[in-house]
């Protein structure tokens, strides 16, 4: 398995902070991606759309490619800060998408019940 780590230099850290952060209405903070308002909240914005169409691309080239070299495994591994929001939201689109192609499909949220306060402290 590989892990690949970009580390942005600080500089585009600091530009991009404020622009990238994505705050959750007080609302939804304690509710998680299956949630549907917290699914349509982190769906409905250009960023996701673009972010997800780039995905769901990538993900509809690789299936053919692994069936036909006999792998039965593909591992698609979403991320995001605390792991309770739009990497569940996220997670739930594709899964609905591979399942809905008639795939063998498995989805787990390892971290949907951690505490809402620990996000930014879990590295």
């Amino acid at each position: 398995m590989l892990l690949l780590l970009l580390l942005l230099p600080q500089t585009a850290m600091a530009k991009n902070t404020e622009k990238s952060k994505t705050t959750f209405p007080v609302q939804v903070i304690h509710k998680t991606g299956d949630d549907k308002e917290v699914r349509d909240y982190v769906m409905n914005s250009k960023i996701s759309e673009e972010f997800y169409a780039k995905l769901t691309d990538m993900i509809q080239f690789l299936v053919p490619q692994y069936i036909e070299e006999g792998k039965q495994h593909l591992v698609i591994g979403i991320g995001c800060t605390g792991g309770r929001h739009r990497s569940v939201a996220i997670a739930n689109s594709i899964y609905e998408t591979l399942h809905s192609n008639n795939h063998d499909v498995y989805v787990e949220h390892r971290d949907i019940k951690e505490d809402v306060h620990k996000g930014d402290k879990k590295l």
